[in-house]
């Protein structure tokens, strides 16, 4: 049965996953995108999240959150589409060179 405790674990144990994979590569760069109307993952849940990871400081601007005027589906919505293909192309254009 799935209750709100064994989905909180879940999250837990993903969010830790993410903060070992930074701390024992401290090249990774992760891309976060997020629709403000977002009612399935609500982006100020995933920027809490992400803003409490536990990183060092020094790895602390390897996490890039990027908000869209959309909801979850932001490729639905051709201008945060246009936004959001920016932001990809620059992350991994900037994330390229290191």
């Amino acid at each position: 049965m799935d209750t709100l405790d064994s989905r909180r674990a879940t999250v837990r144990a993903r969010i830790e996953a993410l903060r070992q994979a930074m701390a024992r590569n401290p090249a990774l760069q992760v891309f976060v995108g997020a629709g403000y109307y977002d009612l399935a993952t609500p982006f100020s849940a995933t920027e809490y999240m992400m803003t409490h990871l536990g990183l060092p400081a020094e790895l602390r601007p390897n996490v890039q959150m990027k908000y869209y005027e959309a909801g979850h589906m932001m490729y639905l919505h051709p201008p945060a589409l246009k936004q959001m293909k920016a932001d990809l192309d620059a992350f991994i254009d900037t994330t390229s060179r290191r």
